[in-house]
């Protein structure tokens, strides 16, 4: 399975992301500088018809254009493009110089209204033209020229359609090499930008590669330190690395604790296993009597009944600790069966002597929980209470509900123990410093930890005035 790259991301992510302002930006300049540019052809196209327009006059012989006046006598028109008249009334027809034998198509709208239409010129190249039917200039000077030959000649018998060109060729070859100019700084704003991305991208995760790679040759030790985070990791990479080094340390804590905890029931284990040899050996060593070989069996079946709780123990906490083992939820009255369960161990208290105080309710509203887990969890506690406390002293057991939680306490004498042992007291095989004695395996609180976890529950230790009190805690 491959796995995605944050470099190729960001490179692909940001090249598309350019890609497509570069393509939006150039096309709306394209477009704008385009519509700028033929709205300027199109405002000289105006330009010169109304010029065009008042060039020609009504004089006493006919229409006159001034343009046609000015070439004859040297002079420019001062119009630029091409152009051409058309009179209605006598047919006839000027045309620019700059047409040569060519013509214009006539075309035109309403009178005095300007009309604008794409044509092909004579010599085939596009132009944008202006067509208009208007009706020649009629001065004073003229007017009384007229009155005073007699002939009186109006400008409405007179219409004349103007057509004038201008190519766009060239326009249209601009807005080209414009488009190739800007495609070019595109692309070479993309490569830079890609090569900028890439050059910061490769110095940003550097020392996320160099913490990799020291992962990496710590992963082929057994063991060691935990890589530092390096002083030059991105701050929004800190955190990921930091709860990196987090699990590795909780992984490493595990590791130890596995380690220690076979090394502790390979110790606990040894010594019946050596018992059992031993009192097997002794009842070998010579022909005994069957009443002694009886009593040799019966001592080694007791230290192998003792090795197969240890053993079973040992599983269950494997399975808690793996997650193979879950409660099941079931309504039950957790007081009435801690009240039972103290009952049933009556004939243990008087044997050592335990003056067992007991304070609170015989019975309260259900739990929704796994009575056999909680069930192991007490007899546990209790089992631990009267072991471990000293002969003929005073325990003590409080049972309180809450509205949202329930607790058991169990206190006893501990005049042995020593504030410095609590927190060991959970870990598999402690017994504290004088506890050896008392018997038990030393797994006890740590099996009842393991189960109240998957109760949703707590266990805690507090030692005041030589007095152990372990409560436990379950939610409603």
């Amino acid at each position: 399975m491959s796995h995605p790259s944050m470099r190729t991301r960001l490179m692909v992510g940001t090249g598309l992301a350019v890609t497509l302002v570069l393509l939006v930006s150039m096309v709306l300049i394209y477009q704008s500088v385009a519509r700028m540019l033929r709205k300027e052809v199109k405002m000289q196209l105006l330009e010169s018809a109304a010029l065009l327009a008042k060039s020609s006059e009504l004089e006493p012989e006919g229409v006159v254009y001034e343009w046609h006046e000015a070439l004859e006598s040297g002079s420019r028109t001062g119009v630029p493009g091409y152009f051409q008249y058309w009179d209605q009334t006598h047919g006839s027809t000027v045309a620019s110089p700059a047409l040569g034998d060519g013509r214009l198509e006539p075309f035109h709208g309403a009178l005095d209204q300007t009309v604008l239409r794409p044509i092909t010129l004579p010599d085939g190249r596009p132009a944008l033209a202006a067509g208009l039917l208007h009706l020649p200039f009629l001065d004073g000077e003229a007017l009384e020229e007229m009155e005073r030959l007699g002939q009186v000649l109006h400008p409405q018998d007179f219409p004349q359609v103007l057509v004038c060109a201008r190519e766009t060729q060239s326009l249209d070859d601009k807005l080209h090499r414009m488009a190739g100019h800007l495609l070019r700084a595109g692309t070479a704003t993309l490569v830079t930008i890609w090569l900028a991305v890439w050059l910061v991208s490769r110095h940003t995760l550097r020392p996320l590669d160099a913490l990799a790679r020291r992962l990496d040759e710590r992963s082929r030790q057994d063991g060691g330190p935990i890589p530092r985070t390096p002083d030059d990791l991105p701050v929004e990479l800190t955190g990921l690395a930091g709860a990196f080094n987090r699990t590795l340390e909780r992984v490493e804590a595990a590791r130890e604790r596995e380690r220690q905890f076979a090394l502790h029931a390979a110790h606990e284990l040894r010594t019946p296993i050596a018992g059992i040899q031993a009192t097997l050996e002794q009842a070998v060593s010579r022909p005994r009597e069957a009443a002694d070989l009886r009593q040799r069996a019966t001592s080694a079946l007791e230290i192998a009944h003792g090795m197969s709780g240890t053993i079973h123990t040992l599983m269950r906490l494997a399975r808690l600790r793996g997650g193979l083992e879950k409660p099941d939820a079931e309504h039950f009255d957790p007081a009435a069966l801690v009240h039972a369960l103290l009952e049933e161990q009556a004939d243990r208290f008087a044997a050592r002597g335990l003056k067992l105080a007991i304070d609170g309710p015989a019975t309260v509203p259900p739990l929704d929980n796994d009575p056999e887990l909680f069930r192991i969890v007490i007899a546990t506690l209790v089992d631990n209470l009267i072991r471990h406390a000293p002969q003929d002293s005073a325990a003590a057991m409080a049972i309180t509900d809450k509205r949202h939680s329930f607790h058991v306490h169990f206190t006893n004498s501990a005049p042995d123990l020593g504030h410095e042992e609590l927190k060991d007291l959970f870990e598999p095989f402690q017994r504290g410093r004088r506890a050896a004695a008392s018997g038990g395996s030393g797994l006890g609180l740590s099996l009842a930890r393991e189960i109240t976890r998957l109760l949703g529950g707590t266990i805690d230790l507090r030692l005041e005035d030589a007095r152990l009190t372990v409560e436990l805690s379950l939610p409603r």
